[in-house]
């Protein structure tokens, strides 16, 4: 299972900064003919599309809270991290 991680959000025009437990989700990119599409292999229906690697990564970063909002808002669970990721080097 994929830790949890701490961040540090920092707020320099209100001159504080604050420590936010947070998830840690394994996002898929895919690149399409036009641009790249992403998703969330633990959150099924949250996606994102974005014109470079950066900016999917960027609106999937979002997409997430807005999906994880949507499930607190309805009363149900969280849902915990379980996908792991890793690569397997093949001949080609």
């Amino acid at each position: 299972m994929p830790p949890k991680v701490s961040e540090i959000r920092h707020y320099p025009d209100a001159g504080w900064a604050e420590k936010v437990n947070a998830m840690r989700y394994a996002i898929v990119i895919d690149k399409t003919d036009n641009n790249y599409g992403a998703w969330a292999p633990d959150l099924p229906g949250c996606v994102a599309l974005g014109d470079t690697v950066e900016e999917v990564g960027q609106r999937m970063r979002s997409a997430i809270e807005m999906h994880l909002a949507g499930i607190r808002e309805d009363g149900q669970p969280i849902p915990q991290p379980s996908v792991l990721v890793n690569y397997v080097d093949v001949a080609a």
